[in-house]
Formats: structure tokens, sequence, C-alpha cells
């Protein structure tokens, strides 16, 4: 059971629920007659309700990227054109941060953010009919918002850098194709490398339990490490970590 109700599962079936909610309300309340959403009485139901049905595989197999990502994203432009904009500003900023968990920024990443915000603010003109006022405290809030996931990343930049492009060029060995078979007696480490690293990637163990493991000192345990680093071309254990989860290790 505690299984089944995974983290990821439990965020599924909230937004089964609110979808499912957004659906009930767009039956009962007539659309605000300002919108630009043709057909809106009929559309907005019809959209709720299709986007409802479309997380129950969600619940049952969370993880499907493209649908999830799909859901944040129709889901903010017809929100925010209905009058909705701050509700439907949390969704599109939720949807980049699934992306960036998703590693959608490991390539490309400033011709993706520019074309993610350039969509986004030209989306916003939806709410010209709404008045200037309101259109200027849509415009200000997004850029509060972009200003603020910026600083939260400053601050956690060290965490999340294994989020984001992680292999530089410095790198002595060339990883195959994600997904691909690794085999690390090929990327240049030596044996006690290998068992150093295998250990570390199993059990997350800290510089001194592996010590303990090899009995040998801590220091040789960094200068193996960090020798490991550089061959694999990243900064910290983390992005380590992160680049080697998506092969399947020998």
């Amino acid at each position: 059971m505690k299984e089944f109700f995974s983290p990821h599962r439990i965020f599924e079936i909230f937004g089964f629920l609110i979808l499912s909610v957004a659906f009930i309300i767009s039956l009962i309340l007539p659309a605000d007659p300002l919108t630009w959403i043709p057909a809106a009485r009929i559309t907005i139901p019809i959209v709720n309700g299709l986007c409802a049905l479309a997380c129950i595989p969600l619940i049952i197999k969370p993880g499907i990227k493209s649908l999830e990502i799909s859901i944040f994203l129709i889901q903010s432009f017809f929100t925010t054109w209905t009058g909705y904009e701050t509700l439907g500003m949390f969704l599109y900023s939720a949807m980049i941060v699934l992306l960036f968990c998703y590693g959608f920024f490991m390539k490309h990443i400033h011709r993706r953010v520019f074309f993610i915000m350039f969509i986004w603010l030209i989306w916003l003109l939806g709410v010209i009919p709404y008045g200037f006022a309101r259109c200027a405290l849509v415009y200000t809030t997004f850029l509060f918002m972009f200003a603020f996931y910026y600083a939260v990343y400053s601050k956690l930049k060290h965490l999340l850098s294994p989020l984001l492009p992680s292999q530089s060029k410095e790198a002595k060995v060339k990883l195959p194709p994600q997904g691909s078979l690794l085999d690390l007696s090929d990327c240049q480490l030596s044996e006690r490398q290998i068992k150093i690293l295998n250990e570390y990637l199993e059990t997350n163990a800290s510089y001194s339990e592996l010590a303990d493991k090899f009995i040998v000192s801590v220091s040789t345990v960094k200068k193996e490490m960090a020798s490991i680093l550089h061959i694999f071309g990243v900064k910290n254990c983390e992005e380590l970590r992160y680049l080697l989860s998506h092969y399947r290790l020998n």
C-alpha cells in the first residue's frame, strides 16, 4: 500500500481531483464573456473533462512525461484565458519545473528557455480584453515569478546542477548514448576506482565509510573520487550519480 501511494501517484490523484472539480464548475458557471476561447461554454468543460480523464492513466502508471506536460500546458493556456491568469501562470511555471526535473534543459538550455518564455509572453496577450490594470498585473506577476525561480535556482545551483548539461569538454572519456550499456573498465578507471565507484553508487556511502570498506585512508578515497570526477568531466558526486544513472553499468 505504501508503494502504491508514492509521492508521484499522490500528485497525479490530486491533479485528477482538481481537474474534476474544474470540470464540474465549468458546467455550472458560465464562462467569462470576455474570453477569446471560441464557444467557451462548451469548449472549457470539454477541455477540463478530457484533462481529468487523461490523469487516470497517470494514476495507474505515474511518470508518463509527455502526457503530464501536455496537461499542464493545455490547462495553463485555457486557465489564463478564462480569467484565472494567476493560476494559469502557476501551472505554466510548474510545467517548467517538471521539464527541468525531467532533464529537458540538458541540451540547448538558452534556446529552450527563450522559446518557453517567448511563447508565454505572447499567450499572455489573451488577457488584454480584461483591461489595462489586469494586463499590467499579469505581466509584472510573470516577471516576479520568473525572478523568484531564478533566485531559488541560484541558491540551490550546486544541488540542481545535475539537471543541466553536466559532462564538460575536458572529460577524458566519451560516453555512449544514454540508455546504453556502459562498461566502467572501458572508462580509464583503475580496478580500485571501479570498486569505489560501484560501492558509492549502490550505497551512497560517505568517504569515511568507503575508506573503511576498502581499508584505505580517507585522503586516498578523496583522491580516487577526484580522479573519477575528472575522468567523467563532472564537478561533484551529485553530478556523477545523475550522469551515470542514464546508463546500465557493467
